[in-house]
């Protein structure tokens, strides 16, 4: 089972790949993203530095000249630099905000939807990648989408350094003031300024050890929430689906979904989310008195260099203030340090995305023909799911022909829908070959291969979507087309009834006025679905078992009308289909144990079709009435 590595257990060679990847996946998302981070957050850096150094002139000109015209010079030199400034954040913000809300729904969201909605088949049913996009999603509503708390974290980290060496900047005449040694003590010496130094370094050192061990600490935490949360979801789901109120109801379900939501979750979450906040005020407190310390330690020296009548009035406003820049700087850039060197988040985004395709990409075209004269061959082909031990198929041949119309029968899991599974090569066999007309299938390029095939499967899936999307799949379609398919499948009528025809919302979720359609409807829905994609091979995989058998031998023989030329392949349950169908493929145990007509079928007595005939016909037939 898939279990996401650890952080702390990641090399640093795999971290740095890790953030390497992370940087490229954003700047694939926009060339700008960094560029537009970089000249905001040094725009942003630049401001308070900018009025520091003018208000330190202008306080300089009010305690000492007076010149009325320097002091207005200066007022507007401010006012201009500051609107530069201004025109300049303005002019990157929408941009600069926009990217930073817009990645989560927009980008990564996108590109995770797009891996699990085109991945293999055999990768959507594998369980690891179940849990791979369980768990990315679970991730990404809990903590945020890993790319934007990865873009916060650089901006943090580029807004701190830009402060923190601009400041230095600002300091450079102030450093050169203070390494001159003014008395004999200790407080007048350049030893001062190393002592200084000497804190806010360890004070540095102290902000990303407490930082580390916060991640860390939220890591583990946000880690046991990830299971926990999963089964929040779960119970979320169940309690607000409306399609699950009746049996909730009817079989008074309450009293144990309740107590199962609250033990399992609520308890839980309630526990962890108390251990979060007093970790994370622990932090925050810790953090707080780490920076006091820091400033504090500024406060004293620069007091103390006063004292002495190192520098006047206006470069103690301007010092205080770019060594403040400093510490704030920093604690920010600390802050973006640690963030960035936590990508646990980008983890589980990648951990998805890197899922390896498990099938042969074929590069062949598959040929259009008018006349679907298309021959599909099953050469001693055996199948197993991946991590079963006994076959789902064994040493199984058959040919279909264009025009055939083929029963498959049997009971269940005999292999009947791994048969459909292999035909639409949602997997590929581990032994024997399918071939269309005499190529191997895997050659052909897939999207093209999967054309030839319309599939009703018994688990088919009508969306909240309108009924005309259903049918066709599409935004834009032919209505006529979707109207006369609607006719063969035996629903244009209800659909006359619904308020807005076509474009008409089926159930609730997304639409107030969106209409309940029952399940023989659904399968209606489904069924001119598959009348509308016009392929050369239709196949019904028992979507009518939930209908009574009279009312499924009705929508066959209408469904045969009107497949014309096509292969059409019947799988049921029940034998109904059978009695017009060229061919029926009797499976058992996973093995094709007799093929022929069911003239032919029903006169071997020892067979398993006349077995299955007359364990239904018992059922149906009048008494008295001999079987057939």
């Amino acid at each position: 089972m898939y279990e996401p590595k650890k952080f702390e257990e990641l090399s640093w060679r795999e971290k740095f790949t890790l953030l390497r990847r992370t940087v490229s996946a954003l700047s694939a998302f926009d060339k700008w993203t960094f560029p537009t981070m970089i000249i905001s957050d040094l725009l942003l850096s630049l401001e308070p530095l900018v009025n520091l150094w003018m208000s330190a002139l202008i306080l300089d000109e009010l305690i000492g000249a007076r010149d009325i015209k320097r002091l207005v010079l200066l007022v507007l030199v401010t006012v201009g630099l500051n609107f530069l400034l201004y025109l300049g954040k303005n002019a990157l913000a929408n941009r600069h905000h926009i990217l930073h809300k817009g990645m989560e729904i927009v980008q990564e969201n996108m590109a995770a939807s797009e891996k699990i909605l085109d991945t293999d088949y055999e990768n959507l049913e594998n369980p690891d990648f179940q849990k791979k996009a369980r768990d990315y999603w679970q991730v990404s509503r809990n903590r945020g989408s890993a790319l934007n708390v990865f873009y916060y974290s650089m901006d943090l980290f580029f807004q701190g350094f830009f402060s923190t060496v601009c400041s230095v900047l600002l300091l450079i005449p102030f450093l050169k003031i203070v390494l001159v040694r003014t008395g004999p003590s200790f407080w007048e010496s350049p030893w001062l300024v190393l002592a200084l130094l000497g804190v806010m370094v360890a004070c540095a050192a102290a902000l990303l050890v407490v930082g580390h061990f916060y991640q860390k600490t939220n890591n583990q935490y946000c880690d046991l929430n990830l299971q926990v949360m999963r089964l929040f979801s779960y119970y979320s789901d169940l309690i607000s689906n409306y399609r699950l109120g009746k049996e909730i109801r009817l079989f008074r379900e309450k009293e144990l979904i309740m107590e199962q939501a609250y033990d399992k979750t609520l308890l839980q979450i309630i526990k962890m989310s108390r251990a979060s906040a007093q970790a994370e005020s622990r932090f925050g407190s810790t953090n707080a008195l780490i920076t006091a310390v820091m400033t504090g330690a500024i406060y004293i020296f620069v007091a103390l260099k006063a004292l002495a009548g190192l520098f006047g009035a206006g470069d103690l406003l301007k010092y205080v203030g770019a060594i403040q820049q400093v510490a704030t700087g920093v604690e920010n850039l600390i802050s973006g340090v640690t963030s960035l060197a936590n990508l646990h988040n980008t983890q589980f985004f990648f951990d998805l995305i890197d899922t390896p395709p498990v099938k042969y990409q074929g590069t062949l075209p598959v040929e259009k023909r008018d006349d679907n004269d298309y021959l599909i061959e099953f050469k001693n082909v055996s199948f197993r799911y991946p991590g079963a031990q006994d076959w789902a198929l064994k040493d199984f041949s058959i040919h279909l022909r264009v025009g055939e119309r083929l029963a498959v029968v049997g009971m269940n899991g005999s292999g009947k829908t791994t048969f459909i599974k292999l035909l639409c090569r949602l997997y590929d066999p581990q032994e024997g070959v399918i071939t269309l007309n005499g190529i191997d299938i895997k050659k052909y390029d897939y999207e093209e291969y999967l054309t030839l095939f319309s599939v009703v499967f018994q688990d088919f899936c009508v969306f909240s979507f309108p009924l005309g999307q259903n049918v066709t799949t599409s935004l834009d379609y032919d209505e006529e087309k979707v109207w006369r398919c609607l006719e063969q499948a035996g629903l244009s009528e209800r659909v006359k009834q619904m308020p807005k025809g076509l474009d008409t919302a089926l159930y609730k979720d997304f639409e107030e006025d969106g209409v309940e359609i029952s399940g023989g409807e659904a399968q209606k829905v489904a069924l001119a679905r598959a009348l509308y994609k016009d392929a050369p091979y239709i196949v019904l995989d028992e979507p009518t078992a939930a209908l009574d058998p009279v009312s499924e031998h009705e929508i066959y023989e209408r469904f045969n009308q009107f497949v014309g030329a096509k292969t059409a392949i019947y799988i049921s349950h029940r034998l109904s289909s059978c009695r017009f169908c060229d061919q029926i493929a009797v499976f058992d145990q996973g093995r094709l144990v007799q093929t022929g007509s069911h003239d032919e079928l029903i006169l071997d007595e020892s067979g398993k079709y006349y077995a299955l005939w007359h364990a239904q016909a018992q059922y149906y037939v009048p008494e008295g009435r001999p079987r057939e």
